[in-house]
This record gives C-alpha cells, structure tokens and sequence, in this order.
C-alpha cells in the first residue's frame, strides 16, 4: 500500500511539472545517431590589389607617371600594399646615367651594360584618386626625386608590386633630353679665306669617333693642317678628347689620292690597344679633303708589318655607308651626332627602312656601353610607309611625329626637331640607293617643324657638327 501511494504521489508530481511547460515536439524526434550541425562562423577575405597592364606618361621629360589600380572590394590600396610598391628605371650603363651604385641588377653580354635601379614608392611624391569604376584608383607618381639623376637617354620605366605573392608589372617608356643643350647642326656654307674640314674625333673610351667639323684661316698645307687639328683633338667644350687622340706623323706624303702617313718611334707607344680605331679616324678624317681617297700607314718607315692587330699592308679607304646617326652628349652643353656602323649593333635585313628607324629610336637595339649616347626619335614615333624612287625616300611618319615636342618650350622643341630630322636625313642616305629624303606624317606634308621646313625632300649638308666659334 505505501509503494502504491509513492509512486502516485510521484505520477502527479511529474504531471504538474509537465503541465508548466510549453510542449516542443523536437524534443520527441531526438536522433542520437543523427551528427549535430554548427553554425559555420565567417571568415574574413583578404583584399587584393593589381596593378593595370600598362603606366601613362608623357614621351618625352615626363613629370609623373600614372598606373591604374584594382582593388577586389572597391576598397583604397592599402599601406601595406602601396609598400609593395617601387619604381624602376633602365637604361644603358644606367648606373652612370642615373649617379646611383649598387642599387640594381646589372646584365653584362660582350660590350652591352644594363642596369636597373629601383625606388621604392614611400621614397617618392604620390598620390591616390577614384576613378568612375568603385574598383578602380589612379596611382600618381611624381619623378622629381628621379629627374635629378638622369642623363639625355632613352629610359624604360616599370612599376611593379609583388602584393599578395602576386608578382606584377606594368611598364612604359620615354625619352629624357636636357632643355638646355644646344645641337651642333649642320653646314654647307664656305667662308672666304677658311678651310673647312672634318675631324672624326674618338670617345674617350675610343669605341666611337664623333665627326666634328670646324674652320681655320686657310693653309698652304691643308693635309697637314687637318693632321694637327685631329691630333690635337677637339675644344674643351664638346667634352670630348682635348689632348693629343693619336701618334703625332711627322711626315704625310700625297700621291694620286693617296695619304702616305708615317709615324716614328716613341709616338706610337701607348696607342697599341687603340690603334684600330686611330686608323679610322686618320682615314675618315684624311678623305674627307676632295684631294685624298685613301690611306696607308708606316710604322718607323716599315709598311709591311702588323701594330695593334691592325694589317698595315693594306690600303684603308672610308666607309660612310650602312651607318646610323644618333646623338651624343657626354656632359657638356652641346649635343652632337654620332655614326655607328649596322654591322656593329646588328644584321641588315630585308626592311632595313624599319631597322633603321628603331636604331635611331633606340628600341630593342643595345649600344656598346658608352656613357653619353642618346636615341634621337622618341619611342611614340613609327615608320607607317615608305616609298624609293629614283634615289628619293619618302618615309611616312604616324601622327604623334606632328606633336611629339608639344610640352617642350619652343627653343627647346626647335632643338630636337633639327636633331631628329638631321639624324633621319644622314642615317637614311648612308644607304647606297638613297640621296634625299622627304618625311610626311600620316601621309600629309609638312611645311613648318617647329621651325624646320620639311616641305621639299631634303638633301644632307656637307659639314656635320660645326664646331662652335667661342
């Protein structure tokens, strides 16, 4: 009877226990077999950033440079991306041109030095703008802190970022000149009671020779004259060699066009690892007299023998063909044009027209590492067509030619125009078919480039690099 009364006792406990409570049926449909779910808690994506595949700049003596960014949730690039961030600049033998050592990589085949140096972002003037897509910011890149270290040079200009191990680059290129250079030109004109000649003068690392042509009060002795004028070298301005080039010959003879040139003991000593490129300039120098077509060397009267690697045996005459004239400006005021043969820097092909023009523009094409040289056709220039007909080359340039000096000033734009056009002009006519060339710009004429007439085909002039009269 007492369990009877305890377990009903506890029967009416548990129901008014039961009754208090709101029924859940999920409590009836408990599956212990049945894996438990948990709410999965977000995590947070992080933001990338690339770079556009291309910078905007100008073509010539650029202030900034822009490069497009992309942002994955419309957010500004952040400071640890922006870190990422730096500006490299190449050139040939940059590490000269830019005055900056050990900053970069350097690729060193045969004569041919490139190096690039980067500037991290945070070391330059930059600046974040939108755009009209959310996702997208222009990166503005002042270049002052760079300008100040470059050389007259064409330069390539990248920008890259390794964000996210996401390596990127975008890259572009231009042209830096120095608005206060003064170009050589160009001359015809004679002068009473002067002579005018042309000295090919070396580099001071002997790989090239600058033709500079200048006057004197007119000898009796014009070969001789040249002679002294060649070994004396050029006026301290041109910041060329301004001391003896080469073997001092004390006897010259002249002989049915040919220029008998003897040089005597000691005079020669020194010059054995140059002594190539003396022979040329006595040679090119020599014949550019009327009289002299040819030359041939003696060495202590003896002519059948070998000096620096050089066959002495032989008759050495000039050759003025197949040569490209870009500039040259070795830290002085003046700027100057400078051959170098196709051969040195490449092969003739089929559209040498083509090859020709990204010599001057000095596209894909390496030099042999001579601190001054500079490319004479901005990058933004290219040949569209061209037309040869009895001797006369008509190249047609695309439109940018019209207006690639625009943001220089205007004494400045005179400069280079005369530059680029006397370089097309002397490095189009090396070739043995062509003797004048007209240049158009998207198939239309030109009369008034930036003060040079470009309206008839024009025809080289005789002296190059008039040497200034100071």
């Amino acid at each position: 009877m007492l369990k009877f009364f305890t377990n009903l006792i506890f029967i009416l406990m548990l129901f008014i226990l039961l009754s208090g409570m709101p029924l859940n049926i999920g409590v009836l449909d408990i599956n212990p077999l049945k894996p438990s779910i948990e709410t999965p808690i977000a995590s947070e994506t992080p933001v990338n950033y690339i770079l556009s595949d291309s910078i905007t700049l100008s073509s010539i003596n650029p202030e900034a440079v822009e490069v497009e960014v992309l942002a994955s949730d419309n957010s500004t690039p952040s400071d640890d991306f922006l870190a990422s961030v730096s500006v490299g600049i190449t050139a040939y033998d940059v590490d000269k041109a830019l005055g900056v050592a050990d900053t970069g990589t350097q690729e060193n085949e045969d004569l041919y030095l490139y190096t690039t140096t980067f500037f991290p972002l945070d070391t330059l003037a930059y600046s974040i703008s939108s755009t009209d897509n959310e996702s997208k910011f222009k990166l503005k890149i002042q270049l002052d802190q760079i300008e100040s270290h470059l050389v007259p040079g064409y330069y390539h200009v990248d920008i890259t970022s390794d964000y996210n191990q996401n390596p990127v680059t975008s890259d572009g290129y231009f042209t830096w000149y120095d608005e206060d250079l003064l170009y050589l030109g160009a001359s015809d004109d004679e002068i009473n009671g002067r002579l005018t000649m042309t000295l090919y003068i070396p580099t001071e690392d002997y790989q090239y020779l600058v033709p500079i042509s200048k006057r004197v009060p007119y000898p009796t002795n014009r070969s001789r004259t040249l002679y002294r004028q060649l070994h004396a070298g050029a006026i301290e301005e041109l910041n060329l060699i301004n001391e003896p080039t080469m073997p001092y010959a004390s006897r010259i003879y002249i002989n049915s066009g040919i220029a008998s040139i003897y040089i005597y003991s000691p005079e020669q000593e020194g010059y054995e690892e140059q002594f190539e490129t003396v022979i040329e300039a006595i040679t090119n120098s020599m014949t550019s007299l009327d009289f002299i077509s040819e030359a041939t060397f003696y060495i202590d009267g003896k002519q059948n023998m070998t000096f620096g690697n050089v066959d002495l045996t032989q008759h050495f005459t000039s050759n003025k063909e197949n040569i490209a004239y870009i500039g040259y400006s070795n830290a002085s005021n003046y700027i100057m044009l400078l051959p170098i043969h196709l051969s040195d820097v490449t092969s003739i092909d089929a559209d040498r027209y083509q090859m020709m023009l990204q010599i001057l523009k000095g596209d894909n094409v390496s030099y042999p590492a001579t601190v001054g040289l500079l490319p004479t056709v901005p990058a933004q220039i290219e040949l569209e067509s061209y037309n040869l007909t009895d001797g006369l080359l008509t190249l047609d340039l695309n439109a940018s030619f019209t207006s690639i000096y625009n943001d220089l000033p205007l004494e400045t734009a005179t400069t280079y125009a005369q530059l680029m056009v006397d370089s097309i002009l002397y490095s189009f006519t090396s070739f043995d078919d062509v003797t004048q060339v007209a240049i158009t710009a998207d198939g239309k004429s030109i009369a008034d480039y930036y003060g040079v007439d470009l309206s008839k085909p024009l025809i080289p002039k005789h002296y190059i690099n008039m040497e200034p009269e100071l």
